[in-house]
């Protein structure tokens, strides 16, 4: 009996490990119109990032999907700044023209990323099916 729990609790727990805050990860479905056959492409962005750190994650999107590993999916870049005029100067910048979102520094912690992370891709639950560092 003892050993029915701790591997019930061993996948509850696992589980809570690769799936996003709940509440933050609705935020983002909502704010890019998340269908339940698609999947949301996060790229984790700063203002003072180097052209390197913008043009990868957009070469890694590009490799995902030619494998197959990403069909139906938004993208959406979380940049780090505090205000909108700091996120509207990165978007006109790069020619970004998918959804972006102002992060306050907590997103890779709300969609229980790394730091080091620069890409995640989740299901419509909110379940991460992919990661990048």
């Amino acid at each position: 009996m003892g050993l029915r729990i701790s591997i019930l609790l061993f996948i509850f727990f696992s589980m809570n490990l690769f799936s996003a805050d709940e509440i933050y990860f609705n935020e983002l479905k909502t704010k890019v119109n998340l269908q339940k056959d698609e999947q949301l492409v996060v790229l984790y962005q700063n203002i003072g990032n180097c052209s390197r750190c913008y043009v990868l994650p957009m070469e890694q999107v590009s490799k995902l999907k030619k494998a197959g590993k990403i069909n139906k999916f938004k993208l959406v870049a979380l940049v780090v700044c505090d205000r909108d005029i700091e996120l509207n100067i990165y978007k006109k910048q790069h020619d970004w023209k998918y959804y972006m979102y102002r992060d306050d520094g907590k997103g890779h912690k709300k969609l229980n990323a790394k730091e080091t992370t620069f890409l995640s891709v989740f299901d419509y639950n909110g379940t991460k099916i992919y990661e990048m560092e």
